[in-house]
Order: structure tokens, then sequence, then C-alpha cells
């Protein structure tokens, strides 16, 4: 991407300081979903690729040249460091912005919607790059962690209490 003009945005202002351009293309999505949802859904589809971008650069992820988008999102590379819900979100946001560049008619309510999405991959997308920094340093220290733990706890399950009852998980 080379050059985005800026527009201010309601809700991504959060990315400008690391990634203004992303902040940008979501900023002109806001404001053509009411008067262009077509242009929405385009400026949403660009916002996610570049997305997608970041994480593959951030992480140092192995890409072919000239990838097409979904072959960067059906790799098992970027598979493997993204939840499936942000890469059904990120794949969401490609499908309904090819249609909308392609002339397929598109509504201001879908347009709502995905740009509702691509706050949800905005919102990630500085955790997973703070992590990959984190992991980076990590692998790159050749000592040991020169602090050592000062307190050692054993804990527990909760249910490790409860022998005869079932054992399960709630995500909400």
């Amino acid at each position: 991407m080379n050059r985005i003009d800026i527009m201010q945005s309601q809700n991504f202002e959060f990315l400008r300081g690391t990634w203004p351009e992303l902040a940008s293309l979501a900023g002109f999505a806001e404001r053509y979903v009411q008067a262009d949802p077509q242009s929405a859904h385009t400026k949403l589809r660009n916002f996610a690729e570049r997305c997608v971008d970041i994480v593959y650069s951030e992480l140092s992820l192995p890409r072919t040249p000239l990838s097409k988008f979904i072959e960067l999102l059906s790799n098992d590379a970027f598979a493997a460091v993204t939840p499936k819900v942000v890469i059904d979100k990120l794949h969401a946001i490609r499908i309904h912005g090819n249609k909308a560049a392609h002339g397929d008619p598109v509504t201001e309510q879908s347009a709502q919607w995905l740009l509702k999405e691509a706050f949800d991959v905005g919102c990630l997308l500085p955790i997973t790059t703070v992590i990959s920094t984190q992991l980076k340093l990590l692998n790159n220290r050749s000592q040991p962690h020169p602090l050592k733990p000062i307190i050692k706890m054993n804990v527990k399950p909760c249910w490790s209490n409860m022998p005869n009852r079932k054992r399960r998980c709630r995500l909400y």
C-alpha cells in the first residue's frame, strides 16, 4: 500500500499510532457506510488484506511472492498463529469486499456488519504483534532467563475435588 490520505475514524484511531493506513482505511469505510456501502465494502477488504500482510511481516511467516489474499488466509503457517474466528471474519470481509468490487449489490446493513467484523480484527492485531515481538525476544536470547521463580505454587484445577462430576469448561 503506497499512500492513503488521512481520514479520521470514529472507532479505529487506536490503530493510528502504529498503522495509520489501517485507521484511515477504516475511517473511509465508516464515512462511506451510509452514502456508498459498495465503497465501504471495498475499503474494508483493503483493511483486512493489510492486516494479514502485517501479521505475515511481524511474525516472519513464509509466503510466496505475489500471493493472493485467499492463499494468505489459507496458509497453514497463518492458520497456526491466528484463531479460526479471526480467519472466518477475514474471509467474510474478503468475500463481501470482492463481491462489492465486482458490482454486486450491497446494503448499508452489510457494510455496518463488516465494519464490526473489521473492528474485531483490528482489536486483535496489536495483541498479535506484541506477542510476536515477545516470542522473537525469547527465541533470540542465547542465555537462560536471568530471573528465577521466587515462589513455586502447587495449583490444582478446581474440578480435582469433584471426582464424580463431569469436567467441562465454558468459554463466554
